[in-house]
């Protein structure tokens, strides 16, 4: 059944209305947590800075008690921001079982015929404390790392405009093209297995299905520099993609027992992908920055995952399997041809190019 967005909004915001008050609170609170989580680092850095060179005991004293202070009201406020997640989640998901309940018992006898009672008890609590867990995590999780990265961003540029700046030219390209490219193949490292269950492949086959990948994977990332030697720079970066796209393709359009094979495509672009981008990265960032900018790759790579993966997730379930593996090849091969075009355009300000 295609339920539109809009319906999911009215549902959430017809539950959380009540709760404006504590929603409210809510938001301030994380946005407290995370002021506090960008400037505890700078009063270390003071810290420091300040022993380093010999400074006063007392400014010593006064930047370590105001670190402490900050780290447990941070912690206080963590777990403030905690119940009132949970609070808002339960009081929203009960009255929204409240109505469940009573629209049931408004229903004639071949509905309750139709459907047992430990069915019933199922729908009403199990899926709506799926909603609560869902209304209580997203917030915190999704938004929260979301502003977060956007305040060390901007505290990046603030400290070190050069830190700043290499994630918004050659080095940014790299990093951001590994941070989205890494999503696929996250998401497609989690279809495996309903993949293999859709093509009935056994489950002891699973295991060495599993073994099989990484030894392809592992002969991949042997070979991965020769091969970037031969195509060079800027098709590597567009084979990878492509490889994983042209999987997806025919895993969408292939379900029987020998799909697996296709797994083993993802495999040899996975293989291609960490020694590459490593290398790639890691020649352009000062041994310096090198543990912030990666950091922040991570992070991004992190938020981007949380954020599309219960998409996906419920896009399969809204429509199929493969038909969310069709949409991925598609998008997967847009997005690999918009970061070659980024890559000669990102190359024409380099001197010497991204080589």
């Amino acid at each position: 059944m295609n339920i539109p967005f809009k319906q999911y909004w009215n549902l959430l915001v017809n539950y959380l209305r009540p709760l404006a008050a504590r929603v409210g609170l809510l938001a301030l609170l994380l946005l407290a947590g995370i002021g506090m989580r960008l400037v505890n680092p700078q009063i270390m850095r003071s810290f420091i800075d300040t022993a380093v060179s010999g400074g006063a005991r007392e400014t010593l004293l006064r930047a370590g008690l105001l670190f402490f202070g900050i780290a447990l009201v941070n912690q206080l406020m963590a777990v403030a921001a905690t119940y009132l997640s949970e609070s808002v989640a339960w009081t929203a998901t009960n009255a929204l079982r409240l109505d469940l309940f009573k629209h049931c018992l408004g229903l004639d006898q071949s509905f309750h015929k139709a459907h047992t009672p430990g069915e019933l008890i199922e729908r009403i609590d199990g899926d709506v404390s799926s909603l609560s867990n869902f209304f209580s995590r997203l917030v915190i999780h999704v938004a929260g790392n979301f502003i977060l990265l956007l305040g060390v961003l901007i505290l990046l540029f603030r400290e070190d405009w050069r830190v700043g700046l290499s994630l918004t030219g050659a080095t940014g390209y790299f990093v951001f093209y590994a941070a989205v490219i890494w999503l696929f193949f996250s998401l497609g490292f989690w279809l495996w297995q309903p993949y293999m269950n859709l093509s009935a492949v056994p489950i002891a086959w699973f295991g060495f299905v599993y073994a099989v990948q990484s030894l392809v994977s592992g002969y991949a990332s042997k070979q991965a520099h020769r091969v970037e030697n031969k195509i060079g720079v800027r098709r590597s970066l567009l084979l990878i993609p492509l490889l994983l796209a042209t999987a997806f393709v025919l895993e969408s359009q292939f379900v029987f027992v020998l799909g697996f094979l296709f797994i083993f495509i993802q495999s040899i672009a996975g293989g291609c992908f960490g020694p590459l981008l490593g290398d790639y990265i890691n020649k352009r960032i000062p041994s310096s920055k090198r543990a912030t900018v990666l950091s922040i790759k991570n992070m991004v790579n992190s938020i981007l995952f949380i954020t599309i993966s219960p998409l996906l997730g419920h896009f399969v379930d809204l429509y199929s399997l493969t038909t969310a593996l069709l949409l991925m090849g598609v998008a997967l091969v847009v997005t690999a041809l918009a970061f070659s075009f980024a890559y000669g355009v990102v190359s024409r300000g380099e001197d010497g190019g991204l080589a």
